[in-house]
């Protein structure tokens, strides 16, 4: 995400909470230290997350993380839900098509894997979870980006340095396609080596800001089987969707 984007007083807070995740605990001065955060900044950010409950001083004057925190909970809850029941769909569609498989949501500017079964033989699956790019990359940035506005799909797209102008029209084809059959697929334009078919998939509590994608070798030729792979990605999807309700 461009730097102008972020907000600074926000990456300094998640630096303390880190921090204070590694430390256990620390004070206000040995934080604004090691973080090179000003002090008043350093003391007014630990007052405010004291304030919500998310932090406790001690009588010594260090910090440590609260049992406020645990109101995040729910969602690390409903993450370990969500790889507990698509796993194994994502696996037996990987061994049904002979492909490999990722779940895809999108987070700001990015998308992120979230989940990934790699083919038995021959990876074609270049990005591990956890591996960011532009939203607008590839079949599932077209599944993600469906139901944005226009000026904001701009916008993305020509905020990112490396697009030429024949893949940023690419991209828009792709997005274009998608909005109207719900469906997206990128056969080696973003890369040569890897022909992938995109389809969206309504999580909870994510609702539909994901995308199912399998990931072929350009050997396979996917497009000539496309309708198979389609029936087969979307009674996954429907798998997932019912079992994350």
């Amino acid at each position: 995400m461009p730097s102008h984007q972020r907000i600074p007083i926000l990456n300094r807070t998640l630096q303390v909470l880190e921090a204070l995740t590694q430390r256990g605990q620390a004070s206000a001065k040995q934080l604004s230290m090691d973080l090179d955060i000003p002090p008043a900044t350093c003391y007014r950010i630990l007052n405010t997350l004291a304030d919500a409950n998310w932090l406790l001083r001690d009588p010594v004057g260090d910090y440590r993380l609260s049992f406020g925190l645990s109101r995040l909970g729910g969602l690390a809850s409903d993450m370990a839900r969500f790889f507990a029941v698509s796993n194994q769909p994502i696996a037996d569609l990987a061994i049904a098509l002979d492909c490999s498989v990722k779940i895809t949501i999108r987070e700001g500017d990015d998308w992120l894997i979230l989940a990934r079964q790699e083919r038995a033989q021959s990876p074609t699956m270049l990005n591990k979870v956890g591996i960011r790019d532009c939203v607008a990359i590839g079949s599932a940035g077209a599944v993600l980006l469906r139901k944005t506005p226009i000026l904001e799909i701009h916008r993305i797209i020509h905020e990112h340095p490396s697009l030429s102008d024949a893949q940023i029209h690419d991209i828009q084809q792709r997005i274009d396609h998608c909005r109207k059959h719900d469906f997206a697929t990128d056969l080696g334009v973003t890369n040569p080596e890897i022909h992938a078919i995109s389809i969206p998939l309504c999580l909870s509590p994510l609702e539909d800001n994901a995308a199912l994608t399998v990931i072929f070798s350009p050997e396979d030729a996917p497009a000539d089987r496309l309708a198979e792979i389609l029936t087969h990605l979307q009674a996954t999807a429907h798998k997932i969707e019912q079992a994350s309700t």
